[in-house]
């Protein structure tokens, strides 16, 4: 244990010497004063380390809520970024749910058939108006596909499309469309 950098031996020197220099008598109260005054450096010390420590921890806590700060705003400009991608997916999914819902709306009409060239080749082939009857019933003409997922014009499979539409835009925004 060293204080001010002299270890015990040094200090057994240091009271040898002044036990020689004052003498038998004067000794004893010097050695008192000689152990006050080094009580009373030993508490300052504590005194100032302790102060040292507490401005130490005060300036951690202000590193660390500092770097909470700077966490919390990387936070929310990962969110941010996250958001934005979002709805570029959004929007993506509205446009092409607008495309087709613009495309169903101008092609209500249905779409021509290929009787017209069916028939014209019949007619030329056949003579007679009765085989022209029964030729057209045995090879009739081509209508177009109406199933669930054929016919994109489909007024049922708009209404799927757009369902999948909003289902996804949905689940990338987390239920809020």
């Amino acid at each position: 244990m060293e204080l001010f950098g002299v270890g015990p031996l040094e200090a057994l020197l240091v009271g040898v010497i002044a036990f020689l220099v004052v003498g038998p008598d004067r000794f004893p109260e010097l050695a008192r004063q000689a152990g006050k005054w080094y009580r009373v450096a030993r508490a300052f010390t504590a005194d100032v380390m302790s102060d040292v420590q507490g401005a130490v921890k005060e300036l951690e806590a202000e590193v660390d809520a500092s770097t909470g700060g700077l966490r919390s705003i990387r936070e929310l400009t990962e969110a941010g970024s996250i958001l934005s991608e979002a709805r570029a997916d959004v929007e993506t999914a509205t446009s092409s749910v607008q495309a087709v819902v613009e495309t169903s709306a101008v092609s209500t009409e249905p779409a021509p058939t290929q009787a017209v060239p069916v028939f014209e080749a019949a007619a030329s082939a056949v003579t007679s108006p009765s085989e022209a009857s029964a030729s057209a019933s045995v090879n009739p003409a081509p209508q177009p596909s109406s199933g669930a997922h054929g016919d994109p014009f489909d007024a049922a499979e708009v209404k799927r499309r757009e369902a999948a539409a909003r289902e996804a835009a949905a689940r990338i925004t987390g239920g809020s469309v």
